[in-house]
């Protein structure tokens, strides 16, 4: 508890923040952002006006397709204003819009189509869960294959929209993804442009080449890893690490890089350390080391902090956010994080970080100058560390999650050719012009093998291959970091680096050591049981691949999105109640959860032919309005649109806060309900009219102030049990304006 007159000098200081109007949106003509470097691909985003706050803006209600994936006639208008005849295919969230050359024969077939809808709306769905909030724009978002777009690729930033080039390029890359399972990357990169909803006011336009690549530095990976997806070659544990590893090692090994100097001077480039890749390292980094959970509290952070702060004017401003939000994320105080990582944060963060838990990573326990923090992987035997030398005790000595991976250095001026490579092992090279560096691998049994490659210098190509086929290769950009694992028999395999004409000469790092199988096989789901209104699911307790033990399991039906969710432990069984107008041959699939966050990939498609009873053959529709319980948004309330401006699963129809998603009508299994602790009708989160009078003023402000850093019902708005800056940034927003708005009350 702070001292009373500290409290006060502090809400005096707040109550001149709250009077400050809050900056609008901004609007003007559409921005090109500076496509991407450093990568294969040319890939960037497209800024378009906002129509207003992201807050104000209402996604159509849009009911299941009468007729999932099925093609239609559409005129599309591109970015750059002309206008093309494509096949419009519908899903959930997504529609995919395609030319005729990229319909059947060389093309996406019906099969591809559907995969690549199914895969687009889930993942739409997961980053929508993670940010938030949904891109501006009504209706479902667009992609698009068009003749010219601003690079291979293109994505509205903040807004709904994808163009992709109908190149044959273009298209072999999509085929090949879809074949692996996943959504392609360069959809995914785009998706995240779509869903960059806090960039704009937090890091492009100072320094002055930050762009909208700061964002997908982190969100693209981010994204493969949190949804299990992975990417076509690479589980999401590797996709992590080597984004990790691609966008904050060349920092941390670089004992002259700081945020002033990398970042704030933009002057660390020819070090292969951009201020755009370093904002999303520390990203990476934070989530690697807390895990999904404390992302999801990060992002949420993030938004409420940039709400509170409004649009910030300075790059001391903007690091601090980020670095507040990280803290809340993580619930500690990671002051000690900016001091390891040379990292600048402002006097009066510091002191609000140290009102939190100490972290204990920054400790270092056994006095060998490594905390965990900065990757010492036993902190109670001062023998390892990163940077000790690695010897053959059966220990992982120098903390690079390999046991007795001995090292082999190419001598100066030489060249590895048929060197032996141990398994686990390293090799430390430099690829010269016109040079090509070989090993040997002896594989003692059936394995998969994982290798690691990083860029010191070297961009190009690193093949596996057994002296008759290349079995893979793997491809490594400028002070990038690839991994991928490989299948490989019993017996002797030679692996080696090649650098073309497109490739640069340079160092590299080689790390070969136990890989892992992916993709997985996916199991569908069982069959389930059916009567005249609803289908019974079961699900798989604890399916292969899963990170944790799974604590419910969604059910997601092509074309409608996630339906119903089993507990575990418990009975495993759900009961989805398809509307009539759902199609007959249902695609169903089932994700594993632990409080909220994927612990694995969706399973296989199970197909089911169903045409449910309607109307009051199944008595579940009491309100008549066509969308029976445990579909309906607003059960009791007939709202045929199931119209859900908050997105918060509750209806507006019967939501007390229409406006500020604040969860269902009763508590779920993390506790988010839609609180009402005065009873008046209003929901706690948009209601800081604490004395009722209809009317948030000065009089409210008040009553906040005296319960301050204390626990109150009433006042605490965002229901984390404590009155705190986040309450007062809500009373803000709502200053001189009536509770509200609800569907509950007057």
């Amino acid at each position: 508890m702070i001292p009373s007159m500290l409290a006060s000098v502090l809400l005096r200081v707040v109550l001149l923040l709250l009077l400050l109007p809050v900056a609008p949106a901004r609007s003007g003509p559409g921005v090109r952002v500076t496509p991407s470097q450093g990568s294969p691909e040319t890939w960037c985003g497209t800024r378009e006006p906002r129509p207003g706050p992201l807050a104000a803006v209402r996604r159509e209600a849009a009911a299941p397709p009468s007729c999932f994936a099925c093609g239609a006639p559409a005129s599309y208008r591109a970015f750059d204003g002309t206008t093309h005849a494509l096949t419009r295919y519908t899903g959930r969230f997504v529609d995919l819009l395609l030319p005729a050359t990229w319909i059947d024969g060389d093309g996406l077939d019906d099969a591809a189509r559907r995969l690549l809808l199914d895969r687009a709306d889930f993942v739409y769905q997961h980053a929508t869960e993670l940010m938030t909030g949904e891109p501006a724009g009504a209706g479902r978002l667009e992609i698009a294959v068009v003749p010219s777009t601003c690079g291979y690729g293109c994505g509205n930033i903040a807004m709904k929209g994808i163009e992709v080039v109908s190149s044959d390029a273009a298209k072999t890359e999509l085929r090949s993804d879809l074949a692996a399972g996943v959504l392609p990357r360069i959809l995914v990169h785009e998706m995240s442009h779509n869903f960059d909803l806090l960039g704009r006011d937090l890091w492009e336009g100072a320094p002055s080449t930050f762009d909208s690549h700061a964002w997908t530095t982190f969100f693209e990976k981010y994204l493969q890893t949190y949804t299990r997806m992975g990417s076509t070659t690479s589980s999401p544990d590797d996709v992590q690490k080597s984004a990790t590893d691609s966008t904050w090692g060349a920092y941390v090994r670089d004992t002259a890089a700081s945020w002033k100097r990398c970042i704030a001077e933009e002057a660390c480039d020819a070090e292969g350390v951009s201020a755009n890749t370093t904002w999303g390292g520390a990203t990476h980094r934070f989530v690697q080391l807390h895990g999904p959970h404390a992302a999801r509290r990060f992002l949420a952070a993030l938004t409420s902090l940039r709400a509170a702060h409004g649009p910030s004017q300075s790059l001391q401003d903007r690091a601090d956010l980020h670095f507040e939000a990280m803290a809340q994320g993580a619930s500690a105080d990671l002051g000690c994080y900016a001091d390891a990582w040379r990292w600048s944060i402002s006097a009066g963060l510091r002191a609000r970080l140290a009102s939190l838990p100490a972290e204990p990573r920054c400790s270092d326990a056994d006095g060998d100058g490594v905390s965990p923090l900065l990757g010492d992987c036993d902190d109670a035997d001062a023998g390892t560390a990163p940077g000790r030398t690695e010897i053959a005790n059966g220990r992982d000595d120098d903390c690079n999650g390999l046991a007795d991976d001995l090292l082999i250095v190419e001598p100066p001026g030489g060249s590895f050719s048929g060197a032996p490579l141990s398994l686990p092992g390293r090799a430390q090279g430099t690829l010269a012009t016109g040079d090509s560096d070989d090993f040997w691998l002896d594989v003692p049994v059936e394995q998969d093998v994982a290798f690691e490659v990083c860029s010191r210098g070297f961009v190009g190509f690193f093949f596996v291959y057994d002296g008759i086929r290349w079995l893979g290769y793997q491809y490594t950009a400028q002070g990038e970091c690839s991994r991928k694992s490989h299948r490989l028999g019993k017996g002797r395999w030679r692996v080696g680096f090649e650098a073309p004409n497109v490739s640069k000469t340079g160092a590299y790092t080689l790390a070969v050591g136990p890989g892992t199988h992916w993709p997985p096989t996916a199991e569908p789901v069982e069959e389930p049981q059916a009567d005249a209104c609803r289908l019974i699911l079961d699900a798989d307790s604890a399916p292969s691949g899963t990170i944790a033990a799974p604590d419910r399991t969604r059910f997601w039906v092509t074309g409608v999105g996630f339906v119903a969710e089993a507990t575990h432990p418990g009975p495993g069984r759900a009961a989805y109640y398809p509307n009539a107008g759902v199609p007959g041959v249902l695609a169903l699939r089932e994700q594993p959860f632990e409080a909220e966050v994927p612990v694995g990939d969706w399973s296989g498609a199970r197909s089911v032919s169903y045409a449910p009873a309607v109307g009051s053959a199944c008595g579940a529709d009491p309100d008549a309005d066509g969308f029976v319980n445990g579909l309906d948004v607003c059960p009791g309330a007939p709202d045929p649109a199931q119209a859900d401006a908050d997105l918060d699963g509750t209806g507006d129809a019967c939501d007390n806060c229409t406006v500020d998603p604040n969860g269902p009508l009763a508590p779920d299994a993390g506790g988010a309900w839609h609180r009402d602790t005065d009873g008046d009708g209003y929901g706690n989160v948009c209601d800081a009219d604490l004395d009722g009078d209809r009317i948030v003023n000065f009089r409210d402000l008040a009553r906040m102030k005296s319960v301050f850093f204390r626990s109150d019902a009433n006042a605490d708005l965002d229901g984390d049990g404590v009155v705190n800056f986040r309450d007062l940034a809500r009373m803000k927003t709502r200053f001189f304006r009536a509770p509200g708005p609800s569907a509950l009350a007057p």
